[in-house]
């Protein structure tokens, strides 16, 4: 089974987060370079995340959207962050989305726009286009940038690494130039 989420043109964001002291707060050179996530910053600390109660170490996959990102396609007011996944350092790899879904909201984060959970994938690009044909979940004026989709159960190939992949909408590559 595998989860489709929808792709959002926006800046990526992957801090780190950790619950043990000497670890560095924030590995993300996106925060570093521009000031304007220094709130986000600030409440991304350990202690305020409440990731001492974990005990887990973790770096958080995300992408910015709003104002000054990529033209704002979403008309957002402000910024904001839409996490779509959670490595877990301690154990090497990524959460499951189930464990995702449930870390991400004992700690308030907001997700990137879950299209489906129970997709099964089936051998037909054509349909795949079509499905990532349409208009954002965010914005109805805008068109999505496409599809995400991979395992709920992160899988690793022995010849390809990781499995997900992106659906491109051919509609945003028009519109967008790209």
């Amino acid at each position: 089974m595998l989860v489709s989420e929808v792709k959002l043109r926006a800046s990526r964001f992957e801090p780190a987060l950790a619950s043990h002291p000497n670890f560095p707060k924030n590995q993300n050179n996106i925060s570093r370079k521009l000031g304007c996530y220094a709130d986000w910053q600030e409440s991304a600390h350990p202690e305020n995340l409440l990731l001492l109660q974990f005990n887990r170490n973790i770096a958080l996959q995300g992408e910015v959207i709003g104002e000054g990102v990529q033209g704002n396609p979403y008309k957002l007011r402000g910024q904001t962050i839409r996490f779509f996944s959670i490595y877990d350092i301690d154990r090497r790899g990524y959460m499951p989305f189930k464990e995702f879904l449930e870390v991400a909201r004992l700690l308030t984060l907001e997700t990137v726009s879950i299209v489906a959970v129970d997709y099964k994938l089936e051998n037909d690009i054509n349909g795949l286009v079509r499905m990532a044909t349409r208009k954002s979940l965010l914005c109805s004026d805008a068109w999505a940038e496409g599809l995400v989709i991979q395992p709920l159960v992160e899988y690793n190939d022995a010849s390809i690494g990781r499995v997900s992949f992106k659906v491109i909408n051919p509609e945003f590559l028009l519109k967008s130039g790209q």
